[in-house]
């Protein structure tokens, strides 16, 4: 029998990770006390095929926006956060970037969904070259770790697909199948599960 794993988004955005980026972003733009307000900028797919993820990610900031304003904000001044709909199309989030830094004078980043997505923005330097950071964004690319300017609030997937092949393996489940989605996302996912199984001296024996 051959077991699968299937490589895909969890979709549940828990209060735990909204208290921890409430947290960080209250910490990243103390330095920016001098301002009337300090804006805040979200690029999420609010429409297209990811649109379940974005809204509920894009909740969670607003509400986390809106309890640091209500007790005040940083050092007296609103969090002013801005949502923008990039349709989890790379160009779009590109574009919606360049606005919120160039534009609206945003001092950070937050909740960006979409591996290739971000991907983007490190291949183009878009958040090195502002000095802006990038908050919990919602994917686990092994990537995206090694970048100064994303500060990361979930496991990566190699952790992710390592425990799920360390549970299969307790199991006694060894003949390992996965089927991924065809994108930077579900290659990374891939390349994670069968670095896992080789770590076991084991390897999938399908993929899809």
């Amino acid at each position: 029998m051959v077991y699968s794993i299937a490589v895909c988004v969890n979709q549940d955005v828990n209060r735990r990770m909204n208290r921890i980026i409430a947290v960080l972003m209250t910490t990243l733009v103390c330095g920016y006390g001098h301002a009337q307000e300090i804006v805040i900028g979200q690029c999420v797919p609010l429409s297209g095929a990811l649109a379940n993820t974005g809204v509920d990610i894009a909740f969670g900031a607003r509400l986390a926006v809106d309890a640091a304003n209500a007790v005040g904000g940083v050092n007296g001044h609103k969090i002013r956060l801005i949502q923008k709909d990039d349709g989890n199309q790379v160009d779009k989030t590109v574009q919606c970037t360049e606005g919120l830094i160039k534009n609206d004078n945003a001092v950070a980043l937050i909740g960006y969904v979409g591996t290739d997505n971000v991907e983007e923005l490190v291949k183009r330097k878009t958040l090195a070259d502002a000095g802006i950071a990038l908050i919990a964004p919602y994917t686990g690319s092994e990537v995206l770790r090694g970048s100064p300017n994303i500060f990361h609030v979930r496991a990566s997937y190699a952790d992710e697909t390592a425990k799920i092949v360390e549970q299969f393996a307790r199991s006694g489940l060894k003949r390992i199948a996965v089927f991924y989605q065809n994108d930077a996302f579900g290659e990374a996912g891939l390349a994670d599960v069968e670095t896992a199984l080789a770590k076991q001296g084991n390897k999938i024996v399908a993929k899809g």
